[in-house]
């Protein structure tokens, strides 16, 4: 949002400050200031130039030659310049003009030029020129011919100050130039500055009647105003709208867009002969829609608020008004509109419809309701400038069926020292709730503070944020630092949380990606995984969302299809938590590890062998031995039923581990092996069995073992083996495993195993060796190896 210094200057004086001043006292007390920029400079070797005459250039019947009177620019007579003319221009009028040398904001540099044989001394600028939104031509009545741009003008000299949206979100009351005339006299030590409502005289007959039938309006103010005549703005006020990213469109639009940006009020004009009856404030109705002032057509449902009359909707609430009651050229009576709306309504309509307005974006922020008559007056006294033809005809309607009721908190004095740090008096305390506008009255050893309309928006609400106000006015740097006063101790460990980071260390490190998948899927999964008392989504957001999962695997193996057949091969993890129907009526929940290994190129067997030796050392890390049995029967849908296996730790099922059936896999050619342990169970016997593992004081030393078996030998049983035998090595790794019928025989494959010492005291290579010739030896003796290196 950009602020106008020029504009703030009217009620607080701020040019006294310097820019980098003025910058830091916002950012450091109020809200960020993003950037503050002089308009002085964009504007540099722009100057006034009387229109003397025109005529048709000789040679090209697109364009013309134009005589400006430049005042001490042109000593010699008029200059000439060539011109295509888009706009109409009338003589002895005052039009802005380049001369050479210029470098306009859009970046044209000017020079004296020839245009098809006529010289060209200068540019005759409008507004899209100048880097405005609007297409217009500024031009004066009056004037002082060669006089500078920003000297005819003075807004054209005017100081931008950029603030950053985010830090306003809390703070309405800032969405217009009198709130931070308030902030800043504040901050600089001033009386509260008032911002004097202009007096206008009203009309006597009685305005247009109004009908509040929802509650989503808390406020709504009406007023009739006739002989008007649409027409540009004044320069002054056209130039300052555009210069704070407004585009100047007309007399009566710019007065509601002065309101908004000055003020912080959203209203708007209706052409009064285009509303028929009284003014209704309703709930729109099914199938009712609206052509907005864009030009698009929105429809709109009974969420929606809008603004009607007996027959039609004129204005979607608080977001856009409509086409078909808008001000055009020919209008001459209008209807202004100041109300005030809920909040929540407001933004749900621009969410749903995807409009977002700076209306909406300060109505869904909860406006005060009190400013209502305030921006009403404003917008007379605008319209008085930029109209004075208009007259008011009729007398303001207010509809206001619950105000505001003051707001009153009880703060106590020493309850600000104590949370602030700071020694204030309750003098000083009370002086700054009273420069920001806050009533206080001493009660005993209490304050009694009522908030100002303004800020009773959801904003200030509790003591403390009294004492926010109170510091944020002193200053974060006047704020004492110092240590805490109660000791810091290590906090206790959460025994399922350090069990997931522990788990989430050793999967990664074994090479595995972990994933994260949603609750919830469709009922054709909820078959897929076999869940046995399922759990249905009362609400669901979409047909693909109706159960919650009963399996990690639910959201991991279904979705492979893709991954497999580009030939990737799958390690992936999942923690979570999946769901099922519990005997009471309510939703039972467990905490899961989901392990899926699919490797291309591999066989079923290694893949198997693999992923029960990631599970075995992965549960040693735990201090849990643990043993696969045949699973049976009881295997879910997904899993073949021989090759399935319950995982157990003294005798107790801590999960399961199968094979997807072809039937049910994404892609039957690759093997899918799953593995999925409950955490809740691995817990429990973790704290029943934990095991101290000794942390080794040398380097990890890997040496690796080639070997030929037969085609038969399961790499379990080769674990098994060398588990047992008498070495060093603290883990066994299957590498790699491969067949070659010329070189092995057809019976026959070639394993790579790879041997990892890590706790041992003789590190000496005759040390590994010894324990590889046992573990060789021990290849050859039970499984008829060929040792190969």
């Amino acid at each position: 949002m950009k602020l106008s210094v020029h504009w703030l200057q009217q009620w607080v004086d701020v040019q006294s400050l310097g820019h980098r001043e003025l910058s830091d006292l916002l950012t450091l007390h109020t809200a960020e200031v993003e950037e503050i920029e002089s308009m002085a400079p964009r504007y540099e070797g722009l100057v006034l130039g009387q229109l003397l005459g025109t005529t048709p250039h000789p040679s090209a019947p697109d364009l013309m030659v134009a005589e400006f009177d430049l005042g001490p620019l042109s000593p010699t007579g008029p200059t000439a310049l060539v011109y295509a003319p888009k706009h109409d221009l009338t003589v002895g009028h005052y039009y802005l003009i380049a001369t050479p040398g210029t470098t306009l904001p859009t970046g044209q540099v000017i020079t004296t030029t020839e245009v098809k044989g006529v010289p060209s001394h200068g540019m005759l600028c409008d507004c899209s020129d100048l880097g405005l939104k609007s297409l217009g031509l500024f031009s004066w009545a009056d004037g002082t011919a060669g006089q500078a741009f920003s000297v005819a003008e003075p807004v054209a000299s005017d100081t931008l100050i950029d603030i950053e949206n985010k830090t306003l979100t809390h703070r309405p009351d800032l969405m217009g130039h009198t709130g931070f005339v308030r902030e800043l006299g504040a901050l600089l030590g001033h009386p509260l500055p008032t911002v004097p409502v202009p007096s206008v005289a009203h009309g006597s007959a009685a305005s247009c009647p109004v009908d509040i039938q929802t509650d989503a309006c808390r406020r709504f103010m009406a007023l009739t105003v006739e002989d008007i005549k649409v027409e540009p703005s004044p320069v002054s006020y056209a130039l300052l709208l555009e210069q704070l990213g407004t585009r100047a469109i007309s007399n009566l639009v710019d007065v509601t867009n002065l309101v908004l940006l000055g003020h912080g009020q959203p209203m708007h004009c209706f052409d009064a002969d285009r509303v028929e009856g009284k003014l209704i404030v309703r709930q729109a109705r099914e199938g009712e829609s609206l052509v907005a002032l864009d030009g698009e057509t929105y429809p709109l449902t009974p969420a929606d608020t809008v603004i009607a009359d007996e027959t039609k909707i004129l204005s979607i609430a608080g977001v856009m008004g409509g086409l078909e009651s808008g001000v055009t050229d020919t209008t001459t009576r209008v209807i202004f509109e100041v109300a005030n709306f809920d909040p929540v309504a407001v933004r749900r309509t621009s969410a749903r419809l995807g409009l977002r307005s700076e209306s909406s974006m300060r109505f869904e922020k909860s406006l005060d309701p009190e400013q209502c008559p305030d921006a009403l007056a404003w917008a007379l006294h605008y319209l008085g400038l930029v109209c004075p033809s208009a007259q008011v005809s009729t007398t303001p309607t207010d509809a206001y069926p619950h105000p505001v009721v003051p707001h009153v908190i009880t703060l106590s004095p020493a309850r600000v020292r104590s949370l602030s740090g700071l020694s204030l008096s309750t003098e000083h305390i009370t002086q700054r709730l009273v420069t920001l506008g806050f009533g206080v009255e001493p009660v005993a050893d209490d304050l009694h503070v009522t908030v100002p309309s303004w800020r009773a928006t959801k904003d200030i609400t509790l003591p403390e944020d009294l004492v926010e106000e109170i510091v944020r006015m002193e200053g974060l740097s006047a704020v004492p630092s110092s240590l805490p006063a109660l000791p810091t101790r290590r906090p206790r460990q959460h025994p399922a949380r350090a069990l997931r980071w522990q788990l989430t260390d050793y999967w990664a490190q074994a090479g595995y990606h972990e994933m994260y998948g949603y609750s919830f899927h469709s009922g054709a999964l909820a078959q897929w995984e076999g869940a046995q008392a399922p759990v249905t989504v009362l609400n669901p957001l979409s047909e693909n969302q109706t159960h919650l999962r009963q399996s990690l695997l639910t959201s991991m193996v279904p979705h492979y299809e893709s991954t497999l057949r580009s030939g990737q091969s799958v390690t992936q993890f999942q923690l979570g938590r999946v769901y099922a129907a519990s005997p009471d009526g309510g939703v039972a929940e467990s905490a899961r590890l989901a392990v899926v290994r699919a490797m291309q190129g591999q066989s079923r067997e290694e893949t198997w062998q693999q992923l029960v030796t990631d599970v075995t050392a992965c549960c040693g890390s735990l201090g849990l031995d643990i043993s696969l049995l045949p699973a049976g029967e009881a295997v879910p849908p997904f899993a073949h039923p021989q090759l399935s296996a319950v995982v157990q730790v003294a005798e107790q099922t801590v999960g399961q581990m199968c094979v997807i059936h072809p039937q049910h896999s994404p892609l039957a050619s690759v093997p899918i092996i799953t593995l999925e342990l409950d955490l809740d169970v691995i817990l429990s016997l973790q704290g029943q069995s934990a095991n101290a593992i000794a942390y080794t004081q040398h380097t990890l030393a890997e040496r690796d073992l080639s070997c030929i078996v037969p085609e038969r030998t399961h790499w379990s049983d080769i674990y098994a083996a060398l588990t047992a035998a008498e070495g060093a090595a603290s883990s066994f790794q299957l590498l790699d495993t491969f067949r070659d019928a010329e070189r092995f025989g057809p019976e026959a494959k070639n394993v790579v195993i790879r041997c990892v010492f890590s706790v041992t005291s003789d590190t000496t290579e005759s040390s590994y060796q010894k324990s590889l010739d046992t573990y060789a030896q021990t290849l050859v003796d039970q499984f008829q190896a060929t040792i190969r290196s």
